[in-house]
């Protein structure tokens, strides 16, 4: 393969650049904007589903729920939640044909 090169003046890239990083940014910022993340704790896990802290620990040890550490204490992304209780509650509850 051939290379070939492009001359561009230095004025133009840094406008080319500065667009770029710009819409980039801009595409950013929109996409945190657009919906709060919702991080419930251990206990609002609880009080939700009327389960013990040991029944948490054990879906968790088992792969049933996905959680996060952050300063030692353990929370969950609601839209994780919604997708591991679905599951479980399919698999769980699945009647046998």
């Amino acid at each position: 393969m051939e290379g070939k090169f492009l001359f561009v003046e230095e004025d133009l890239l840094r406008k080319i650049i500065g667009e770029e990083v710009t819409n980039a940014l801009t595409q950013l910022l929109e996409s945190v904007k657009q919906k709060p993340k919702r991080i419930y704790t251990r206990f609002d896990v609880m009080d939700m589903f009327g389960i013990s802290a040991p029944t948490v620990d054990k879906m968790l040890l088992h792969g049933d729920l996905h959680a996060f550490k952050f300063g030692g204490k353990v929370f969950f992304d609601a839209d994780e939640l919604d997708k591991d209780i679905e599951k479980f509650r399919y698999h769980k509850f699945k009647h046998k044909e």
